[in-house]
Formats: structure tokens, C-alpha cells, sequence
């Protein structure tokens, strides 16, 4: 009935109390089971999103290590094609091999993601293309030097390695999602592995609990299971902390790879403050241990320009900028050149987090590359100087052989016209212009270093007085002369005359930078130019020097004029005041002495040429050999004369002839080896040294020399050619005395006698 109480029995109580009881042991060991088998679940998903995490790490750091290595094996080879130092091609070789190898491990990462493995051939084959191209410049350079390598094949290796950067960095884009997601369902199954657990821990604690009031036995089981769940609990923490030092440990990793790194890295957020900075970073910007992290760039450098501000807000943008060269100014006033790129970094969620900074100081490589300009510029004026030598000494050679015939054949008429002063008057100005036309095509051979020259120690200190009387009186006393020479001054090595003949040249376009007059001071001392210098000037060879230098206090040369200052026939002077062969023949004597010359020039402040010779080994001499007597000397051997210039060897015979020597006339040199071969015998051979159908005067003379031991041997000719001084074409040991066209009757008679008097 309502609102009656209901009695129930001890024993149905107690049979009721019992079926809850079973019921609740029943429902406890269903919700135990369910969470353990959950958590199992859950936690075997965490292992294999925690080994996903792993393997996209190892493919980012696998792509990273092939970025380091190409662009490291860039770096070696450009270095290489800027200095040709052997050591940057080891270095080269093994940044391809770390290149091949973390590709390799990239290939064995990938098979798994058929996006991937599409981006992986191409970038495989980006790689191949670059690195044959880089293989290509190497092979260039060792082959034809810096010449062979041009801005644009530079260019185009250049724009290979991006692309393969622009591949890796596609890849590097891809795994970083995947990390993302990947990190994102490992944080996830961790979650939901805790959580069950700690619930399902929770209520059994609390089941046991109440079934405790009604039964400790099945209290004691609910504690014991209870206490595996913990346990299983604290494995997973523990899994969790030893994933957290791997991870710790990963980082690391990346940290010394970003330090081994050519390039200075530094990142920031979208403040500008430091978030991460590499040590390489610090020195290149001198830095120190100063703190740097949360701090602001703006702060840190106060100095930096406002476009450089706006390069920052574009990358902060999304857009990525770069620069090939850069000026970096020093604190000591020095300069450093760099090459830099910023890009953007994004966080988790894909937004723009900051900017990476990447600096490489390319310093070396920038000299290195001046260097290779310089010596291509200097390689330019050489072979310029080197041609217009070779036009001049052709055009010479040849009118040296009309010359001669000219003024032979003036001595000849000179002798008949005896009493009618009138045409000797006239041959005498005939002769003198034709001496003047030799002397002129002997400055050109200068010029083209194929002037016959007889070098010797020369004594600067004892000739250079000598030499200073005479511009004493050319320059006048609108110019004071001073001298200074080194009291241990080396002996030099050179043709006296000319050495002579340059000084003379020299002062005289001293004289004409100063038209009011003013300072000359010639200085003499020793020199050393060492391999540097050497680097920088292609034509010298380091060793000691005699230095001679001419300095003046005119109105010095702007760097046009300097630049072909000693082109032959360039002037600035009036026609009438210079033909422009000045500087030209000093350079022509410097190069065919073996020395070198150098000229400094400033606008209004002067200028100072520096001529270098070469160190002689004994005796020095002071003073030239005395002149001839005016009486040429006779004879009355028997003499063959071979030249092909027909009236050439007529003046050679007739000077002969009228000397008292028995001559034989012969056109060439296969017409007289027919005649020495004959048997005929001779005296001596006066022979022309520069002869077409391929016998030259060295040549017959071995012949005839060869045929008869003891013959006499004279050689001449219009220039030194490839002979040496002393008449030898390097050839062979031997060597024969030299006589210059065009010569007079007197030189000829002279040389004669000597050689025939001589006991070889």
C-alpha cells in the first residue's frame, strides 16, 4: 500500500548485496579490459606515428646534408676556376662524394611516397646536369687556364646549382608538412594513450573502493590491477621522455651541421629580435659572446641602411632575396665582400614566423677573380706589344737590306767624286739620311726586341756619371739632375749603349713634361721581385734586380695616356716635337735584356719609370770598347758572300773586292751549299743569317764548318731574329760573330780583320 514501508529479510538483502556485488565485478573487469585494450591500441599507433616522425627527420636531414654538399662542391670549383689552387678540387671531389651518398639515402627514404619519389628524379637529374657542368668548368680551367672561363659559362653553372637548391628545398617543403602532420598525430595518440589510461586507473581505484566494503578479496585483485595499469602507464611516460632526448639529441645534430656550414645563419621572428645565431655568424660580424637572443637586429646594428630595412619587410612578406656580391666595411677601414640570401620561415599552423639570413664572406674569391682580370688585362697589352713588335721588326729587316745597299753604294760614288764638291756635298747629305734611316729601323727592332745586342756587366756607379754629364748638357739648367746609387749596388747585365740610349730617351721626355724646368733625380739601387709581384705582372720571372728609376716633377700622365704610354708612335706631343718610339724602345730593350719596366704617373704630381735588369755574375765593366781607327783594314783571303738580297751581297762583294779580298758571290743558301759540297775551299764565309727556302745562315755555316774544320765564319743580318747576341740560334752550342746591317766599309773591314785574325 502507499506510504508503507517495505521490510526485506537479512538473507535477501544480503542475496541482493551479492548480485550488485557481481555486477559490479562484472562491469569493473569489463571497464578495466576496455581501457587496457584501448590504451594497447593507442599506444601502438603512438610507436608508429613516433617511427613516421623518425623517418621524415632522417629525409630532411638527408636532404639537408646533399644541399651542404653541392653547394660546398660550388663553392670549391668556383674557387678553383678564381685561383687554380689544386687543394679546392679535393675538396670539390669530396663534397660530391657526401652529395652522392645523402642522395643514395635520400632514394632509400622515399619509395614510400610516390610524390616524392617523382620530385627525387628530377632532382637526380638536376644534379647530374650540375655537377657535369661544374666537372666541365674544372676540365676548362685545367686545360686553357683563367682565359677559358667566361662570366657566362659561370652564369649557367651558377643557375644549375639553384635549380637543384630550388629542387631540395621543393623536397625539404614536402617533408615538413609530412613532419608536421606526422608530429601532430604523434602528439594526438599520446593523448589519447594518457587519457584512457589515467580514466580507466581512476575508476578502477574507485570500483575497488566500494567492492572493497563488500568483498577485500576481490578489492585486493581490482588493487593488483590497478597497479599494472600504472605500471604500463609509467612505461609509456618513460617511452615519451626517451623520444624527448633523441629529439634533443637530433637537434644537436643540426646545430653542428648548421656550424660546419661555409655560410653565417642567423634567424629571426617577425620583430627582428634573434632567435637562433651560428658561430660563424658572430665572427663574420664580430660579435664576441655578447648576448644576443630576443634582442633586436635594428639595435644590435644601428647602421643599417633603410633599403636593407626594406630587403627585411619584402622577406618578411613571403618574397626571398639574394645577393651575388655585397660590400661589407670593416671597423679597421677595411673592405670584405659577401654574398647573402633571406628567405621567410612559416610555424606550425603554415603563417610566416620570421626570416633566415644566410652570409658568406667571398673575399678570397673576389680577389681572386680581380687577380684573373688583371692578368688578362696585362695578358691583352702584351700580345698587342707582341704584334706591333713583329710588324715593326718585319718592316725593319727589310728596309735595313735597302738601307744598306744605299749607303754602300754612297760610299762607292764618295770615292769617285773626289774633286767636285758639289756632288759630295750631296752624297754626304744623302749618306747622312740614309745613317738616319738605319738609326730609325734600328729603334724599331728595339721596339720589336730583334735588335742585335751585346750585353755585358755594367758597372751602374761608375757609368751612370758619365751618362749624367751628357743630359747635363741636353736638358739644360732649367732642370737639376741628382743621383743617388746604392753603395752595395749588384752589377747589371745589359747592352752598355743602350742602357745609355734609355736613359737618354727617358730624360729627354722628362725634360718635356717640364717646360719651366724642374727635378730629375735617376736613382739606382737593388731589387728583389718576389712571386707576387710576379703573379701580377705575367712577363716577369722573380729574381734579383738592378733597378734604375727616372722620376721627374712634371705634369705626369692621366691613366689614358698611361695605359699606351709605350704603344710605338703614340704621343701627345706635336708632330714635330716626337715620333712616340721614346718609351716604346726602353720597353723593346727592357724585354730583350730579360728585365722589366713599371711606370707610376699622377696628374701634377709626376711621374717615375722603373726599369729592372738583370744581375750579372763577375767582373763589371765602366767604360765602351774604343772606337775603330779611320783606316779600314785590308785583306787578301779568299771570301764567299751569300745573301739573298742580290743588291745586298754586290755592296758586300764590292766592299770586298776594293778591301783586296778575293770574293765569290752566291744568291741563297741551297746555291752555296751546292758550291761547298763541290769541293771548292774558302777562307772565310760572310753569310746573311735570314734566308727563305728553309736554309738559314746558321745553317750553311754548320755545313761549311762541318766540311772544313778551322773555316771562318761571319754571319750578318738586319735583326737578331732567334739568334742570341753572339750568333747562335739556341740550336746548338756553337756560336759565330755577328755583324749588324747596314753596315759601312769601315764596320765591314773591322769585323773582317777580327775574324779572320782570331784563332777559332
Amino acid at each position: 500500500m502507499p506510504g508503507r514501508a517495505v521490510s526485506m529479510s537479512p538473507s535477501r538483502l544480503w542475496s541482493r548485496i551479492g548480485k550488485r556485488r557481481t555486477v559490479g565485478l562484472a562491469l569493473a573487469c569489463v571497464l578495466i579490459a576496455a581501457c587496457s585494450v584501448y590504451s594497447m591500441i593507442v599506444l601502438r599507433d603512438l610507436r608508429r606515428a613516433n617511427g613516421w616522425v623518425e623517418h621524415t627527420r632522417q629525409v630532411m636531414v638527408a636532404l639537408y646534408e646533399a644541399r651542404g654538399a653541392i653547394r660546398n662542391a660550388e663553392i670549391a670549383q668556383r674557387d678553383f676556376l678564381g685561383t687554380g689552387d689544386e687543394q679546392f678540387l679535393t675538396v670539390y671531389r669530396h663534397a660530391g662524394a657526401e652529395a652522392a651518398a645523402a642522395l643514395s639515402r635520400v632514394a632509400g627514404l622515399v619509395v614510400d611516397d610516390p610524390g616524392q619519389q617523382r620530385r627525387f628524379t628530377g632532382l637526380t637529374a638536376d644534379v647530374a646536369v650540375g655537377l657535369a657542368r661544374l666537372g666541365d668548368g674544372i676540365a676548362a680551367r685545367q686545360a686553357a687556364g683563367p682565359s677559358a672561363i667566361t662570366p657566362e659559362e659561370l652564369a649557367s653553372r651558377r643557375a644549375a646549382t639553384e635549380q637543384i637548391m630550388v629542387d631540395i628545398a621543393d623536397m625539404q617543403a614536402e617533408e615538413a608538412r609530412l613532419l608536421q602532420a606526422r608530429q601532430a598525430d604523434a602528439v594526438r595518440n599520446a593523448a589519447w594513450a594518457q587519457n584512457p589510461l589515467i580514466l580507466g586507473t581512476l575508476g578502477s581505484v574507485v570500483l575497488i573502493v566500494l567492492i572493497f566494503r563488500l568483498m577485500l578479496t576481490e578489492a585486493a585483485v581490482r588493487e593488483q590491477h590497478a597497479r599494472d595499469g600504472t605500471a604500463e602507464l609509467g612505461h609509456a611516460i618513460q617511452a615519451l621522455r626517451q623520444r624527448s632526448v633523441e629529439l634533443r639529441g637530433r637537434e644537436e645534430q643540426l646545430r653542428v651541421l648548421i656550424e660546419a656550414t661555409p655560410a653565417a645563419i642567423v634567424m629571426f621572428d617577425r620583430a627582428m629580435r634573434y632567435l637562433a645565431v651560428s658561430q660563424r655568424y658572430r665572427d663574420d660580424y664580430c660579435l664576441g659572446a655578447q648576448p644576443l637572443i630576443g634582442r633586436s637586429l635594428y639595435d644590435v646594428f644601428p647602421e643599417i641602411p633603410q633599403a636593407r630595412r626594406d630587403v627585411h619587410v619584402r622577406c618578411l612578406a613571403g618574397a626571398t632575396e639574394h645577393a651575388e656580391e655585397e660590400e661589407l666595411p670593416r671597423p679597421d677601414g677595411s673592405i670584405d665582400w659577401l654574398r647573402w640570401e633571406i628567405r621567410p620561415w612559416h610555424d606550425g599552423d603554415g603563417a610566416i614566423g620570421g626570416i633566415v639570413v644566410f652570409t658568406e664572406v667571398i673575399t678570397a674569391r673576389k680577389r681572386a677573380e680581380q687577380v684573373l682580370a688583371a692578368s688578362e688585362a696585362q695578358l691583352r697589352q702584351a700580345q698587342k706589344m707582341e704584334a706591333i713588335g713583329q710588324l715593326t721588326g718585319g718592316i725593319a729587316h727589310d728596309f735595313n737590306n735597302m738601307l744598306g745597299v744605299i749607303i754602300g753604294n754612297i760610299e762607292f760614288l764618295q770615292d769617285t767624286i773626289d774633286g767636285n764638291p758639289e756632288q759630295a756635298a750631296l752624297t754626304s747629305e744623302i749618306l747622312n739620311v740614309a745613317l738616319g734611316g738605319a738609326e730609325l729601323t734600328r729603334r724599331l727592332l728595339t721596339i720589336a726586341r730583334k735588335q742585335t745586342v751585346t750585353p755585358g756587366a755594367i758597372a751602374l756607379g761608375v757609368y751612370l756619371p758619365n751618362v749624367v754629364a751628357l743630359l747635363r748638357r741636353t736638358l739644360g739648367d732649367a732642370i737639376h739632375i741628382s743621383v743617388i746609387v746604392a753603395d752595395d749596388l749588384w752589377p747589371a747585365w745589359a747592352d752598355q749603349a743602350q742602357v745609355g740610349e734609355a736613359l737618354l730617351n727617358l730624360a729627354i721626355n722628362a725634360r718635356d713634361a717640364m717646360p719651366q724646368g724642374g727635378m730629375l733625380l735617376i736613382e739606382a739601387s737593388n731589387a728583389h721581385l718576389d712571386e707576387t709581384y710576379a703573379a701580377e705582372h705575367l712577363e716577369v720571372v722573380p729574381a734579383d734586380y738592378v733597378m734604375v728609376s727616372v722620376t721627374d716633377s712634371g705634369h705626369g700622365m692621366p691613366p689614358e695616356v698611361l695605359e699606351r704610354a709605350m704603344e710605338p708612335f703614340y704621343t701627345t706631343k706635336d708632330t714635330t716635337l716626337g715620333t712616340g718610339l721614346g718609351l716604346s724602345m726602353v720597353y723593346g730593350f727592357a724585354k730583350q735584356s730579360g728585365g722589366h719596366i713599371k711606370i707610376y704617373s699622377e696628374v701634377g704630381r709626376g711621374t717615375t719609370v722603373r726599369l729592372y735588369l738583370p744581375c750579372a755574375v763577375g767582373d763589371a765593366a765602366g767604360q765602351p770598347d774604343a772606337p775603330a781607327g779611320a783606316e779600314p783594314p785590308r785583306g787578301t783571303a779568299s771570301i764567299l758572300v751569300v745573301d739573298d738580297n742580290v743588291p745586298m751581297g754586290e755592296v758586300a762583294r764590292r766592299h770586298l773586292t776594293a778591301l783586296g779580298y778575293t770574293v765569290t758571290l752566291v744568291e741563297g743558301g741551297p746555291a752555296a751549299m751546292v758550291l761547298l759540297e763541290s769541293g771548292r775551299t774558302f777562307d772565310m764565309l760572310l753569310t746573311d743569317v735570314s734566308m727563305p727556302d728553309g736554309v738559314t745562315g746558321y745553317d750553311l755555316a754548320e755545313l761549311a764548318v762541318g766540311l772544313r774544320p778551322g773555316l771562318k765564319v761571319l754571319l750578318t743580318t738586319g735583326y737578331a731574329g732567334a739568334l742570341g747576341s753572339s750568333g747562335s740560334d739556341g740550336r746548338h752550342g756553337t756560336s759565330y760573330p755577328l755583324l749588324r746591317k747596314p753596315y759601312r766599309r769601315q764596320e765591314l773591314a773591322a769585323q773582317m780583320r777580327k775574324v779572320l785574325d782570331s784563332r777559332t
